[in-house]
This record gives C-alpha cells, sequence and structure tokens, in this order.
C-alpha cells in the first residue's frame, strides 16, 4: 500500500512515497525511510547529523494519523561508487567517485492494544457464545444449541469482513487474518463437538464430556491466540 507523507525539511517542502508493512497488523511497527545522496564525492561533501542540533520531535507530532506515535528516530550510512565517473586524485592515479547516502529512519509506533479490542471484541465475544453451548445439558436443548452455534458462527465472519474492511487493499497475510480465521476455525470446531454429543458417534470422547469440552475449547483458544500475537 503507497501513503503519500508530506514533510517541511528546513527550506524543502515535498512528497515522498512510503510502502507501509501490515504483515503484523495491528501491531505493526512502520519505518519511514529517507534517503539523501551527495552528487559530489565523500572527499568533498560528507552527511552527518548534527551534534548541537540532534533529531527531536514533538509529542504528539502534527499531521500524523491518530493511532501512530513516533518511537525513535534513526539514521546510518551507505555509500554508492560510479566506476563510469573516475576522478583524478594524483598525477597519473583515478578512482570512481564515491557518494554517499544518508537514511533517515522514524520508527512509528501503533496503539495495537486499543485497535486490537476495536477489531475483534465482536469475534471474541462470538466464540464465547458458541462456549455457552456446552454450558446446556447433554442430548437436550439441541435446538438452542444450534441457535446459539448460528448466531456465533455469522459473528464470526462478520468479524472476519469488519477486519477485512479496516485493511481494503493489503495483499499480504497479516496477524489480524489469522486472528479472525482462528476466531472461526473455534466456534467452528465447538459446533462440531456439540454435533458429536449428541449423536451416537464417540470419535474423541475425552473432548465430548461435558466439562472437558468447555475446559480444552478455551485453552486451546487461549494458547492459539498468544501464539499469534508473539509470532
Amino acid at each position: 500500500m503507497w501513503t503519500n507523507t508530506f514533510y517541511n525539511l528546513d527550506k524543502y517542502i515535498g512528497q515522498f512515497r512510503q510502502i507501509f508493512d501490515f504483515k503484523n497488523f495491528p501491531f505493526d511497527k512502520q519505518k519511514l525511510k529517507y534517503r539523501f545522496t551527495t552528487l559530489m564525492d565523500t572527499s568533498a561533501v560528507r552527511l552527518r547529523p548534527s551534534t548541537k542540533f540532534p533529531s527531536t520531535f514533538n509529542s504528539p507530532m502534527r499531521n500524523l494519523r491518530e493511532g501512530f506515535h513516533i518511537k525513535e528516530i534513526k539514521h546510518n550510512y551507505t555509500y554508492n561508487t560510479d566506476s563510469h565517473d573516475l576522478l583524478l586524485i594524483s598525477p597519473g592515479v583515478r578512482r570512481p567517485q564515491v557518494t554517499e547516502t544518508l537514511e533517515i529512519t522514524l520508527v512509528l509506533d501503533r496503539q495495537g492494544s486499543w485497535l486490537f479490542i476495536k477489531l475483534f471484541m465482536g469475534g471474541i465475544l462470538s466464540f464465547l457464545i458458541s462456549c455457552m453451548i456446552f454450558l446446556l445439558p447433554l442430548n437436550k436443548e439441541l435446538e438452542s444449541k444450534v441457535s446459539l452455534g448460528v448466531g456465533a458462527i455469522f459473528g464470526a465472519i462478520g468479524n472476519r469482513y469488519f477486519v477485512d474492511s479496516t485493511l481494503e487493499g493489503v495483499q499480504v497475510f497479516t496477524k489480524a487474518d489469522a486472528l479472525s480465521n482462528l476466531i472461526i476455525l473455534m466456534v467452528i470446531y465447538n459446533i462440531f463437538i456439540v454435533i458429536l454429543q449428541n449423536s451416537k458417534f464417540t470419535f474423541l470422547p475425552f473432548f465430548q464430556s461435558k466439562m472437558n469440552s468447555l475446559f480444552y475449547s478455551i485453552y486451546a483458544f487461549i494458547i492459539l491466540l498468544i501464539t499469534i500475537l508473539l509470532w
């Protein structure tokens, strides 16, 4: 995704194009990189940040999108050799011109915790509703169980579409996609266990137990959720 960013750098006002990396959304940290390259050899021009006036930023930053804040400003250097432009450094001795590139990186940190609650609260509630199926008596209230399961699956799918609308145009698999898929799969798993509990089949007798099914469904969801967040 291309994002246009405007900055005022002393006497320069220009437009930069930045590709955002959303793989870890909503806990992503964006690195805005701006490169400045000299036109002359490093023997004549060097790029260095000021030691008297170190880079700073205001908090909050004006014109910075809500939900982001600048965590730090970093810089590094790279050197470019132009073998087609030879410099005479002494009689009979020539070498390629070497220019320097100063790369300034603004690290933007997203306030992911609040965004996580906003995006996935509905999906997590749908999963908890699907877990309530296990609290109903076994082999009874089948119609109520089916109603809860259908409501939970629609809620999980609706949450998935809500997340997709937030990431419209993003073509990579993100943490948000993994979390949405996890919620849907766990709801389907709960419905599958309920179906087994109300049938004559005993493929998973341990998990078909009323309390085991409830406990291990929530336990598995929490473990997988933490795994995705730490991934």
